[in-house]
């Protein structure tokens, strides 16, 4: 048992009961969570006067501070949700991340404050992409809590992209990070999680429950952020309902990056598709679990999973592991795994084109993550990408 202090209380963390698991064992052996034990749970307002842009919404340390998008929905914060939209909150509120066995889920719903609820009524339909910007300020070496809910109601569909902005004081402080999303029947999430040099240390769970006929699309991204965990769980809860999550990574230095991905077809005729693509520099250290699982008596599963990684130095590394839990017989399941060093035939090809070795490099690099670049429909998000992936590629 291990505590940490908040403003003098004790928040309780029964690490202990989570870790009795072999499976749970095996998908944190990699990540040093000692920071989230130990420290002080950030729990203070601070004062912040920038205005949203149109289709903006504005996070400071887990206070929604102001939003511009479609008045149809109802935007506010988890608190006031608890108070004004009552029977949203109680019907999906905490829902499927109380059953977690991950001890950090619980630390954040027993200690967030403030937080984002974003619901979508029905039949409503938003091309234009809505950016959640979360802003990390003054935090210090404490653990900062955020609690994000969107509920997309019958076929309505969206876009959403969060960026989390971090300033360099707060490189020895946490991010405990909790995103829930619910989409109802023939819904749609297309959903961009974008990450970029974060100082503090992130572990972001996410809970996303697609009901008949809905679809999830989700692209979480990382460039060179210190320590990082995408803990992914997706419930395909009725039939028709499909997920995509492909993404890429692209670390350097001592950096890490970990995907632990969990996939849950709970009903028949479903179908997923997940993609982690991943070029590691320097002293930088990769890690992708995922387990797809099928339980007895589920049939017409579609699933496949595939990560791939390209290792620059021969200090970096990856730990890679994709897994398949079926119990049906009526599946179409796949994985795949493969990491190592550019083929020295792919250089030679490409220098006979008249490039030099270090622009056949980032040639050769961009076209293997462009590969989930191109599974983008959102042109102005696939180009802002571009221009971040390409930035790295020639730093």
């Amino acid at each position: 048992m291990v505590s940490a202090g908040l403003n003098g209380r004790q928040v309780r963390l029964d690490m202990d009961r989570s870790q009795s698991s072999s499976l749970y064992k095996e998908q944190w052996k990699y990540i040093d969570i000692s920071r989230f034990q130990n420290n002080q749970i950030f729990n203070q307002k601070i004062v912040y006067d920038n205005e949203a842009k149109a289709n903006q919404i504005e996070l400071i340390n887990n206070y929604f501070l102001d939003g511009k998008s479609n008045d149809k929905m109802i935007l506010c914060s988890i608190d006031d949700a608890k108070k004004n939209y009552s029977e949203l909150y109680k019907k999906y509120f905490n829902q499927q991340a109380k059953k977690s066995i991950n001890d950090l889920v619980h630390q954040n719903s027993n200690n967030f404050s403030g937080g984002l609820f974003l619901y979508v009524p029905p039949n409503l339909v938003i091309e234009d992409i809505i950016d959640i910007a979360s802003r990390i300020k003054d935090i210090g070496n404490k653990i900062l809590i955020e609690r994000i809910l969107v509920v997309i109601d019958a076929n309505a569909s969206i876009n959403l992209k969060k960026t989390f902005f971090d300033n360099k004081e707060n490189g020895t402080g946490c991010i405990n990070s909790v995103f829930e999303i619910i989409i109802l029947e023939n819904g749609n999430l297309n959903f961009f999680e974008l990450n970029e040099s974060i100082k503090s240390q992130a572990v972001c769970s996410y809970f996303i429950q697609c009901h008949r006929n809905s679809s999830v699309n989700f692209y979480p991204l990382n460039q060179d952020s210190n320590s990082i965990r995408f803990d992914i769980n997706v419930f395909l809860n009725e039939e028709g309902s499909r997920c995509r999550v492909n993404g890429f990574y692209l670390i350097s230095d001592n950096c890490f990056s970990d995907y632990n991905i969990n996939i849950h077809h709970n009903a028949s005729y479903t179908s997923s598709d997940n993609n982690i693509k991943g070029v590691l520099n320097g002293k930088s250290h990769g890690v992708f679990n995922a387990t797809t699982y099928v339980p007895v008596d589920v049939v017409g599963i579609d699933a496949d999973q595939n990560n791939n990684n390209i290792l620059l130095s021969n200090n970096s590394k990856v730990n890679s592991n994709p897994q398949l839990k079926i119990l049906s017989s009526d599946v179409k399941c796949s994985h795949s795994s493969a990491s190592g060093q550019i083929d020295e035939n792919l250089f030679f090809y490409v220098q006979s084109r008249g490039l030099d070795r270090e622009s056949a490099t980032r040639l050769l690099l961009f076209g293997f993550i462009n590969i989930i670049l191109n599974s983008i429909k959102d042109e102005k998000i696939k180009t802002e990408l571009s221009h971040s992936a390409n930035k790295w590629l020639n730093k």
